[in-house]
């Protein structure tokens, strides 16, 4: 019985956060074909994910403490009524810009489902049962992603693009039913204070760095488009770290990132989730462009990797960090992911599938498989109730921005590498697998010079859920 009362909790949340990162997936397989039956411009097309990773990212902390405020069971059927009622016009849409304003809706719902699932795992778990929660979270990443890359072709091209938004509202509808009858109701703490001017500035500078970079990568760094948004984010950034240094509950404290422990994993994360985006992007176009492959058959290709993540995360990874401890696991799974990258640069046109592509996917998954669990104790380990909130936005926020830095960064140095090469594809993305090599390497020599106490990483004492 014990058992069950923690599984069914652990399946609920996992399932929730599994929906996050397939509606995030499932989308990039259907965009040609929204283009033609919606009626997209080329340079609008770009809207359909950036409308969703905008305000996703963007409102992830301010997610966070709202959990803290209200209660959490009710900001997280909250979030999955908002992404389901999103979905639904995101199916129904007629036009571009209704489709477009529903995904910056379903963004806003994901903002409010992420850091609650985090915050709810550290706070109905603790000791190993938390070491094998946050790997399952790990593990329903990998799954939601690799179900988005298979399904989303599959409904696309035998139910239409819409059905990959409605496909949404049968699941949601269970899970909001599991979520009342088995997630706690947790403390609503109205003593929590939200911080309204650091939940707007830190809002606007990520809303603005994520458009910026966005702007960039699609049209280069000179225009007004991308450097005027960077600029106003470097702005409202000092703005929102100047007045956490006043007020009295910030919604990020300086003490919650003291411990050298949780400033380390942070910057992991966000480098991390750079690299596993721009990898994610590198590797699809060069499967289809340099090796051949359709993007169906590089789809089911790519499906290995997803599941040596999630073998790695759910049934590896907190065995290993129990024996070897956080610091020696984040260095295994970055080396782990360094290798593959170098081995990902190595690709040519004469490059064999079974031989040169799935040991850098099965490598890479099973460094990253052990980095997310790794990565998110780091971050929530030790964390009071009161900062649960906090910590369940940070981790996500972290990955979401690290993977827009990254990507714009690796995508533009590609693509001008390949222009400077007489139009040289494989060039490109050889440079773009290096540059995220580069990173894992830097990362991990952090890691290293790093002194933390494993103990920080340990349960916080006993309390009740909240």
């Amino acid at each position: 019985m014990e058992r069950r009362r923690l599984v069914t909790p652990l399946v609920v949340l996992c399932a929730a956060q599994a929906i996050l990162q397939l509606d995030y997936s499932i989308v990039n397989l259907a965009l040609k074909t929204i283009q033609s039956e919606v009626g997209f411009s080329t340079a609008g097309l770009q809207w359909v994910a950036t409308s969703y990773a905008l305000t996703f990212g963007s409102l992830l902390m301010l997610g966070g403490r709202l959990g803290d405020w209200i209660g959490r069971r009710r900001l997280l059927i909250a979030g999955l009524l908002v992404f389901a009622a999103a979905s639904l016009a995101c199916g129904l849409s007629q036009s571009a810009g209704t489709l477009v304003a529903a995904r910056f809706v379903q963004g806003a719902g994901a903002a409010m489902i992420a850091p609650t699932v985090l915050a709810m795992l550290t706070a109905i778990y603790e000791g190993p049962e938390r070491s094998r929660a946050l790997g399952a979270w790990a593990a329903s990443v990998a799954v939601g992603g690799t179900t988005g890359v298979i399904v989303g072709g599959l409904l696309t091209e035998y139910l239409g693009w819409r059905s990959i938004f409605l496909v949404n509202l049968p699941v949601i509808a269970v899970l909001v039913v599991l979520a009342r009858r088995v997630l706690p109701e947790g403390r609503r703490d109205r003593n929590v204070a939200l911080d309204p001017l650091g939940a707007a500035l830190i809002t606007l500078a990520i809303a603005a760095l994520i458009l910026g970079l966005t702007n960039g990568e699609q049209h280069g760094f000179g225009g007004a488009g991308s450097w005027v948004p960077l600029a106003l984010s470097a702005l409202l950034g000092a703005a929102f770290f100047a007045n956490e240094g006043r007020v009295a509950e910030p919604m990020i404290s300086f003490r919650f990132l003291a411990a050298p422990l949780r400033r380390i994993s942070t910057l992991t994360m966000f480098l991390v989730g750079g690299i596993t985006t721009a990898y994610t992007f590198f590797i699809a176009l060069t499967m289809q462009h340099i090796l051949g492959f359709t993007p169906a058959e590089a789809g089911l290709l790519i499906v290995p990797s997803g599941l040596m993540m999630f073998g790695t995360s759910m049934l590896l990874a907190h065995r290993l960090i129990a024996r070897l401890g956080l610091k020696r696991v984040l260095i295994l799974g970055l080396v782990t992911t360094g290798v593959a990258m170098l081995a990902f640069s190595q690709i040519d046109a004469g490059t064999s599938y079974v031989t040169g592509v799935l040991p850098g996917l099965l490598l890479n998954s099973f460094g990253m498989g052990l980095l997310f669990p790794a990565i998110s104790i780091g971050i929530t380990g030790n964390v009071t109730p009161r900062e649960r909130g906090i910590a369940g936005g940070l981790v996500p926020t972290a990955q979401q921005v690290g993977a827009a830095v990254v990507l714009a960064v690796l995508a533009t140095l590609a693509a001008a590498v390949s222009k400077q090469d007489g139009g040289s594809l494989a060039a490109g993305y050889r440079v773009g697998f290096l540059g995220a090599l580069a990173l894992v390497v830097a990362c991990a020599a952090l890691v290293a010079a790093t002194s933390f106490r494993e103990v920080e990483a340990g349960p916080v004492p006993a309390s009740a859920p909240s």
